[in-house]
Parts: C-alpha cells; structure tokens; sequence
C-alpha cells in the first residue's frame, strides 16, 4: 500500500544435494544482500524496508552470494473507511472519508447479501477524488443493505485497488 512501509525478508539460498542428503533441502543465510527497486518512485528500498510511493508496479531484485531474483510487487492506493450509511425512500446516503493522496476514485458495493454475490449486488463508480458521498437509488424498499468501498488509482490503462472497507448495513425506507 503506497505509504506503508515493509519489511524486506531474510535471503536464504537453498541448495539440494542428491543421494547424500536427506529429502528436505540444505539451506544456507545469504551474506549481505542487497535491494534493488526498479522504478523508486513507485517502490523505494530503505535500509531493510521497502516503501510504496505510488499506485503502480516495480520489481524489486536481490543480489547474494552471486546470484540473484526478481519478484514483481503491485503498490495499491491507500484504503478510506465509510464514515456512515443511512436509508432514505429506496436508496442509501453513503459518505466516506476522503483519501486524495494517490487516488484517482472509490468504487462502491452495495449488497442484499453479506457475501455481496453478483445477483443482489449494485456496484457504483465515483471519478473524482474529493468527492465524499453519494446517494445510491433504485433500491428497493425496507431492506437491509451491506455497503463497501475501496479506494483505485489508475495508472495507464492498469487499476490498482486498496483493500475493501469494513462493511456497514442500513436499511431502505
């Protein structure tokens, strides 16, 4: 998540030695490796951590004893939370905390099932950044709706997406 720093893990070679060995692999601790970050404006290496910038991919490579591997890392938009959902007459009054930084909008689920399957399930889009509410309408009346909303950023044509929001119910008057 772009703001959030994590740890780097520990390096370890593994080494498998046949017909003298037993069958789990012999492995050794890497003496110092060393990080790399291939767009530091999207992931950045400090000291033993990894910090995400922005929204968007890097790959991160690691040198050792000679050898070395590559993985890719996805950094997804900080997350926002809802703030509060309330009914109104077939339709829900949803507001959020706004989350500018890195974002570019929200997507939003509202759900006659707590699993938020796709039949009882009304996704909705919001473009802009700074906004934060929106009413959801052509619900149906006196039922129980659970709501979500992540936070995406987009990059190119590629979305990354924060991880969903608690989930909160009302229900439609």
């Amino acid at each position: 998540t772009a703001g959030k720093p994590v740890a780097l893990p520990l390096v370890n070679l593994s080494l498998t030695v046949r017909d003298r060995w037993p069958s789990s692999p012999l492995t050794l601790r890497a003496s110092s490796p060393v990080w790399t970050s291939s767009n530091s404006s999207v992931a950045a290496i400090s000291g033993n951590t990894v910090v995400g910038k922005k929204a968007g991919t890097a790959t991160l490579t690691v040198k050792a004893n000679g050898l070395q591997t590559r993985v890719k890392v996805p950094v997804n938009p900080p997350a926002t939370r809802l703030a509060s959902v309330k009914g109104a007459k077939k339709s829900l009054k949803v507001k959020w905390k706004k989350q500018t930084k890195n974002v570019t909008g929200y997507e939003i689920w509202c759900s006659t099932s707590k699993k938020f399957t796709k039949k009882t399930t009304v996704k909705k889009a919001v473009k802009k950044a700074k906004t934060t509410s929106l009413t959801v309408k052509k619900l149906k009346a006196k039922k129980t709706y659970y709501v979500q909303i992540r936070t995406y950023k987009k990059v190119g044509a590629k979305y990354y997406y924060a991880s969903w929001s608690k989930t909160k119910k009302a229900k439609t008057k």
